[in-house]
């Protein structure tokens, strides 16, 4: 969860107060508005944070986010390009273009190959275990149409993420998922 949503806002708007250039405050501000439901403060944020600091990958795919979320994909497109072009070897960096490029909504942005080449990719890089990178991996396998294999990726995630302590309500997505690969059915991110 966000913990305490209102008091985190406070010290970010604090530290914005002092710094008003301060990329973290930026980032975290705008990520706090984004899950909370305030898409376009979110959006101003990363915006402003990027004007300062316009090779930050954070940003980018955050504000990335923001924009699939508005279903102005070509802008989250462009933004994850971006993130790759400066970063190509950053783990959330091929995750979350992973992601996009396996469950956008808009057929129009798929692309299973490449998806699955950049989550592989992630999970290369990764040195913490993170479980999200093979939920992504399967979802790009789906994509692929390599059912069996995003099965056994699905497997994967869910495997390491009851290790990992991630509670049961968090993982019934990853569940859902599983089931709709089981099915041979891809998995598309709910439209706004």
């Amino acid at each position: 969860g966000l913990g305490a949503p209102d008091l985190a806002l406070k010290d970010f708007d604090a530290a914005l107060a002092c710094d008003g250039r301060h990329c973290g405050a930026l980032l975290n501000r705008g990520t706090l508005f984004f899950y909370g439901g305030q898409a376009a403060l979110a959006e101003g944020d990363f915006s402003l944070g990027l004007r300062i600091y316009p090779r930050d990958v954070s940003l980018l795919t955050s504000r990335a986010r923001v924009y699939a979320s508005q279903e102005r994909y070509e802008e989250a497109r462009r933004d994850l390009d971006e993130a790759y072009r400066i970063a190509g070897n950053d783990v959330r960096v091929l995750n979350d273009f992973a992601w996009f490029l396996a469950t956008c909504p808009d057929k129009r942005y798929w692309n299973g190959p490449m998806a699955v080449e950049l989550a592989e990719a992630a999970i290369a890089g990764d040195k913490t275990g993170d479980a999200g990178l093979y939920d992504t991996l399967a979802a790009a396998k789906a994509r692929s149409g390599a059912f069996k294999e995003a099965v056994s990726a699905q497997d994967e995630a869910l495997l390491k993420g009851k290790a990992a302590g991630i509670p049961p309500e968090d993982l019934s997505d990853w569940e859902q998922r599983l089931r709709l690969y089981l099915k041979n059915v891809t998995y598309e991110q709910p439209r706004s």
